[in-house]
Formats: C-alpha cells, sequence, structure tokens
C-alpha cells in the first residue's frame, strides 16, 4: 500500500533538513550544491524559475534560507546578488540594484514592497516609482552618514538617541537636495522609529 505524506510531514521533514544544514562551516562550492539541491527545489514550488528569478532576502529568511545570507556575508564576504551572480552564475541583472551594502536594509526594503505587492496596493508602474524613491533616500542616506545601515537607528532596542537619528534623516533629506519633499521624508524615519516602514513618496 502506498503511503501519501500529510502536510504536516513534509513540513516537519523540510524543517528538519534545514535544522541539518551547517551553513557557516560550508564552502562556497558547498553552498552552491545546497541551493540548488535545497533552496531551488523549495522555490520551485512556491511557483518560481530558479534559473530565472532570484529569490529575495524576505522569500529566504520567511522559508528558513537565513542562514545562506548570514554565512555569505560573515564568512566570504559576498552579498547574496554577489552569490547569485558569480557562483550560480545566473543572470546579475534580476533583482533591483538598492545601490548599497547592508543585508539587513535591502531585507527590510524588499519585504516592505513584498507585504504591499501582496496587499495588492500597488500597481506595476507604482511599484516602480516607490522602488525608486525608496532607493535614492536609503543612497542619500548611506553617502551623508557614512554607513547604509538604516535598520539600527529605528531598531526597538537601539542604543541611538532619537534626535540622532532624525539628524541622520535631515542630512539624507539635504544629500537629495530637494528632489523629494522633506516633510515626507520626515515621515518615513518617524514612523520607522515606530516599527513601521512608509513610503516618504506616498501622501501622509
Amino acid at each position: 500500500m502506498t503511503t501519501t505524506n500529510s502536510p504536516a510531514a513534509s513540513v516537519e521533514q523540510h524543517d528538519r533538513e534545514l535544522n541539518e544544514i551547517r551553513w557557516t562551516l560550508l564552502s562556497l562550492d558547498e553552498l552552491v550544491e545546497v541551493y540548488w539541491d535545497v533552496i531551488a527545489p523549495a522555490f520551485e514550488r512556491a511557483g518560481h524559475d530558479p534559473e530565472a528569478e532570484r529569490p529575495t532576502h524576505a522569500w529566504l529568511s520567511d522559508n528558513g534560507f537565513r542562514g545562506l545570507v548570514y554565512a555569505l556575508r560573515e564568512y566570504h564576504d559576498r552579498t547574496f546578488g554577489e552569490f547569485w551572480a558569480d557562483d550560480l552564475q545566473l543572470n546579475q541583472d534580476e533583482g533591483y540594484e538598492w545601490g548599497i551594502d547592508h543585508e539587513e536594509t535591502i531585507a527590510l526594503l524588499e519585504s516592505y514592497l513584498d507585504s504591499r505587492r501582496e496587499r495588492g496596493s500597488l500597481s506595476p508602474s507604482s511599484e516602480d516609482t516607490l522602488r525608486y524613491r525608496l532607493a535614492s533616500y536609503v543612497r542619500a542616506y548611506a553617502t551623508a552618514n557614512a554607513t547604509p545601515n538604516l535598520v539600527l537607528p529605528v531598531s526597538r532596542n537601539t542604543n541611538i538617541p532619537a534626535h540622532e537619528a532624525v539628524d541622520a534623516a535631515w542630512a539624507a533629506i539635504d544629500r537629495l537636495d530637494g528632489k523629494l519633499a522633506p516633510k515626507r521624508c520626515v515621515g518615513f524615519m518617524r514612523l520607522s522609529r515606530h516599527g513601521t516602514l512608509i513610503s516618504f513618496g506616498g501622501s501622509e
């Protein structure tokens, strides 16, 4: 008699396989093997083409593959985008180039766009506009403050005083040189301080 695995059993097996992966002990070649053996099939089951689409940081995190991003950054000195292009040798143009090198900030931005997309509140043209505005701000912030880390100043457990976080936001606004409305940029930082990411390109 043929036994069919239940969804719960499949999830349990998936979790067990992930727990057995020691991401930080793997070489780049081994990470490539794990990508094709474990991550790519999971990505395909989710309805994506693993050879044509690059998983977002949010998808990797939500599906238990955050360890890959961490291992690449801390042990191999590269971003997932670089791993995708150089080690997997896939299309370098897939995915959006935010212009900063900070995985947590990029993951937050992509997660925000994913949530807006899933709620059906973004048309393709609106998403492109929003992405451009967010990228303009984070690049200006990174240049003005000599750090691409936008997460630390607005995290709940930060030791950075609120006035310093606001000053950093204003420095980015000055860097933009009036291309975006200052009031909306401040709104972005103020609401982020309370754990909510909004677009300074939208109306308040």
